[in-house]
């Protein structure tokens, strides 16, 4: 590492002192061409997909996969980071004062993207005492210039909100000024002022590193609410962590109050205007940040060297909190369309394979359970800094932690994450999951249901992955409501390909006996049944469009699966069925008969019967000959009929 840093620095010194005094030296050039190759390998190496440990693990009924997705070096030694970082560091440095132009050897190439991404990902990795080289990284235009993708060609130079920000974050505090200025000089330099001297003697303490990073986090049992502590170092910007970008649409907004200090209850117009310029201010840095987001999608090799190592489920919830935004945000016409764009970019990949439900599978728990953990430390952080600052250690009278625990949990932090813990990472998980439904259910129904894209978050925590506990409790509070999960494309066409788009990611398989898929839950399947049976009684396929349909779907499902199955299952579908209005009846017993009579009773097959049987009202072919549901009454020979009927067709 010090190899590279000396190495990189000479190179960078005979470069510049070439170009001042004109061209540069041929034998310079020569040498930085030939370490082409050898700083692209080093690159390529620092962005190698991130590492994968998962296994699965069983949530309520619903199998969850416990995949920590972190970055390759998150288990390297500290010590042994802080040498990357600084060669890294050094050659991110060289490669970025190198454009425009791009360095290229032996038919290799280091052009903007790849170096784009090599930044993006030291800026993750970069620790406590690394707010210099940060600061330098941000001040670099290239990293955050869109021109060629998404903006006007341009001969000035602006600067994104981004950089703004997370520059004005370095040295908003004294605190954070202080360290700043103690990071400059650890580079061998001066300080942030003149008078604070230069270098690492001119320190106003010697200060270790560990002194300046969070104590450990005791296990959740010694909280009262399972909240995690707070020190006030905490409020340094550094280490921003690999998910700084997606973190930038997920933070809070903090205007200033509007009523007058008098306490008369009088408004401050002050206040309010000032309020404006920040909401302003803050839609200005979402913006660009989900505008940085689209063009590392769109880019092959930001794809494939940074935004691709980094889950989907973890990308997806920071954006849809961009919901939870002030309603302005959803009628900002920078935000929206961003958002709409991104979104269908981080599903689509659930839609890849069709036919592969094995890799389907793998992917979709993946992404949720990424969803989740993610969810889980947004939250815990969320809840961290909202409690008064007090030291972890007051208490050290309370019965909840003794001693011996305390240090236990400071030398394995995976003992609070046990299976026998009830308190374990998963419960903790779906809590966190559920109080994030719970508030996107709040603001959907306070405003957000006029908003399309509003309305397709929501709809992605009905989709299959989920524990049956979040797509219950969905259901529950939007009861009375559900018919507003339609948007106004599909309920233009409600058997267009929007819609049927839809049903398809919301449904876990086709017929079970055909396609391999696993039966729903029957949480699940219950929760649909009662929607139909309750206040949205009155759905129908026009008026309840997505979430009637979807309904359906589900119980024709599990009533085609039961009738191939035991006679329990037989008797469970008839109990979720039993009350539902004789149209209902009629389209699921007419879905599932579709569903069954099909070749391959594939997941496209279901959406299909439930189109022709809900929507467009076929009848079913004369060689059926089944005469279902003939009076409102819902009688034992009726439902016996049905079932041999049903059972008839899967024979043949």
């Amino acid at each position: 590492c010090a190899l590279v840093k000396d190495c990189l620095s000479l190179l960078l010194f005979c470069r510049d002192n070439s170009n001042y005094h004109g061209d540069i030296d041929d034998d310079v050039q020569t040498l930085i061409s030939s370490l082409t190759t050898e700083l692209r390998e080093i690159i390529l190496e620092s962005l190698q997909a991130k590492k994968k440990n998962t296994k699965l693990s069983t949530v309520g009924t619903e199998e969850f996969s416990e995949s920590k997705d972190t970055d390759k070096y998150s288990s390297t030694h500290y010590a042994r980071m802080r040498w990357l970082n600084g060669a890294h560091f050094a050659l991110c440095k060289f490669l970025l004062s190198s454009f425009p132009s791009s360095l290229s050897c032996d038919g290799f190439s280091l052009n903007a993207s790849i170096c784009k991404a090599f930044g993006y990902s030291l800026l993750g990795r970069l620790q406590r005492g690394d707010e210099a080289k940060a600061a330098i990284i941000l001040s670099q235009d290239i990293l955050f210039d869109l021109r060629d993708q998404h903006s006007p060609v341009t001969t000035e130079s602006v600067e994104s909100p981004i950089q703004s920000t997370l520059l004005r974050e370095l040295c908003t505090t004294k605190l954070s000024q202080a360290q700043l200025d103690h990071s400059f000089k650890l580079q061998h330099g001066g300080g942030i002022s003149p008078s604070s001297g230069m270098g690492p003697f001119s320190l106003e303490s010697l200060r270790m590193d560990v002194d300046r990073r969070d104590p450990p986090l005791l296990s959740d049992k010694s909280k009262d609410d399972g909240s995690a502590s707070s020190s006030p170092v905490s409020d340094l910007i550094i280490p921003l962590g690999r998910l700084w970008l997606w973190h930038m649409i997920s933070s809070t907004i903090r205007p200033v109050s509007s009523q007058d200090e008098s306490g008369l209850g009088t408004i401050n117009e002050n206040a309010t205007h000032q309020n404006v310029g920040f909401l302003q201010e803050a839609f200005g840095v979402v913006a660009s940040s989900l505008q940085l987001m689209l063009a590392m999608e769109e880019d092959c090799e930001l794809r494939n060297y940074y935004a691709g190592n980094i889950n989907t489920g973890a990308k997806l919830y920071h954006l849809i909190n961009v919901c939870l935004y002030p309603e302005e945000a959803l009628r900002d016409e920078r935000i929206t369309p961003l958002l709409v764009t991104l979104f269908d970019k981080y599903t689509s990949e659930e839609r890849i394979a069709k036919d592969d439900l094995e890799t389907i599978t793998k992917t979709t728990l993946s992404c949720r359970q990424s969803f989740a953990s993610a969810c889980y430390l947004h939250s815990r952080s969320s809840q961290a800094k909202k409690k008064k600052r007090k030291s972890i250690y007051k208490s050290n009278t309370t019965p909840k932690a003794t001693d011996e625990e305390k240090i236990t949990a400071l030398l394995d932090e995976t003992k609070s994450g046990s299976k026998n813990n009830p308190n374990s990472s998963g419960t903790n998980e779906i809590k966190c999951l559920e109080e994030f439904v719970g508030d996107m259910c709040n603001a959907y129904l306070e405003y957000g249901a006029q908003y399309d894209c509003f309305t397709q978050c929501m709809r992605y925590f009905l989709t299959p992955g989920f524990p049956p506990k979040i797509i219950a409790g969905l259901i529950q509070r939007l009861r009375g409501f559900l018919h507003l999960l339609t948007t106004e494309e599909e309920s233009n066409n409600i058997s267009g390909p929007a819609i049927a788009r839809s049903l398809y990611l919301s449904l876990s398989g086709g017929l079970p006996g055909k396609d391999g898929s696993k039966r729903d839950s029957a949480d699940i399947l219950d929760t649909f049944s009662m929607a139909l049976k309750g206040d949205d009684c009155h759905l129908t396929a026009l008026h309840g469009g997505y979430f009637y349909l979807l309904s359906v779907a589900y119980i024709a499902r599990n009533l085609a699966s039961s009738s191939q199955g035991c006679e329990c299952g037989v008797q469970a579908s008839k109990r979720r069925m039993k009350g539902l209005r004789a149209e209902v009846l009629d389209h699921i017993v007419k879905t599932a008969t579709r569903l069954l009579s099909s070749e391959a009773g594939r997941k496209d097959d279901l959406v299909q019967a439930v189109f022709d049987s809900c929507v467009h009202n076929k009848n079913l072919p004369a060689s059926f000959n089944m005469n279902i549901w003939p009076s409102k009454n819902y009688d034992s020979l009726t439902w016996e009929n049905m079932i041999k009927a049903l059972q008839n067709i899967s024979k043949n």
